[in-house]
């Protein structure tokens, strides 16, 4: 299991990124502890994803909103959101994978963050357990413990990705129009829509944006003198201008930003 360690100003956020069976469905885990007496301030690109935030102490801001302690189901990362850290808080958080949290729950997909509750069905109690796991353990560490082990067997149960999606996925990836895409599937336009807006709560048009986005910032971590002018015309957009107020509405920040960060 890799990790990625952040710390800085009495924030400590570490981040797991499982192997094995969990990387079908889930990009990662993450623990946050902050114990300063202000408040922290980030926001999150858009990522395409679900996730569940287990506030273990202290308060979070989400969607807007103060949550205190709690498990919460958050619809699908679909532009840049605010999120902020009271005064000792302990979070953790499960993102993911693009349509992952689909197959594993039986639950349809939230439109906005919801307070995770029993679905009260011997049939789901797999899930029911996992949403209800802050209850046994307030430490985070142990908590992520807790977490493989009831998202292990979530994702021997599930019944795996629909072939037709995993292509439609793959596709939306490279700088394809929607339309030649479709030509590659067994199914038509309206039904890719249902088909994306079921399984990833979005659009296959906001997907396609959103990886591209992504792609882009992948690509200036590794080159980050590289010409912003050549990179969005690399990269498919109209212009430079286009390609930075795509940024600002997924990821909140210009490309420019994410030069400095990797100077």
């Amino acid at each position: 299991m890799k990790m990625l360690l952040q710390q800085r100003d009495g924030f400590d956020l570490r981040i797991y990124f499982p192997q094995g069976k969990l990387t079908k469905y889930v990009q990662g885990i993450w623990v946050a502890n902050y114990d300063s007496s202000n408040i922290l301030l980030r926001h999150l690109k858009a990522n395409a994803s679900n996730s569940i935030v287990y506030c273990l102490s202290g308060s979070v801001l989400l969607g807007g909103e103060e949550r205190s302690a709690g498990v919460y189901l958050c619809p699908t990362a679909s532009q840049a959101q605010k999120i902020a850290f009271y005064p000792n808080t302990q979070v953790v958080g499960i993102c993911f994978q693009p349509g992952g949290m689909a197959q594993l729950s039986p639950l349809a997909q939230p439109n906005e963050i919801t307070p995770a509750q029993s679905t009260e069905s011997e049939k789901h109690d797999t899930w029911d357990a996992l949403l209800r796991l802050s209850c046994y353990s307030q430490n985070p560490q142990a908590l992520l413990t807790l977490l493989y082990r009831k998202l292990l067997p979530l994702c021997e149960l599930a019944q795996g990705f629909d072939p037709v999606l995993i292509k439609a996925l793959s596709r939306c990836k490279q700088p394809l129009l929607l339309q030649n895409i479709v030509r590659e599937l067994p199914i038509g336009q309206r039904q890719l829509a249902r088909l994306f807006k079921q399984s990833l709560g979005i659009t296959a048009k906001q997907y396609q944006r959103i990886t591209r986005v992504n792609n882009t910032i992948d690509y200036l971590k590794k080159a980050p003198k590289c010409s912003l002018t050549q990179l969005a015309y690399d990269f498919g957009y109209s212009d430079q201008a286009h390609m930075t107020r795509e940024f600002k509405y997924f990821t909140h920040h210009t490309p420019s930003y994410y030069c400095q960060e990797m100077a």
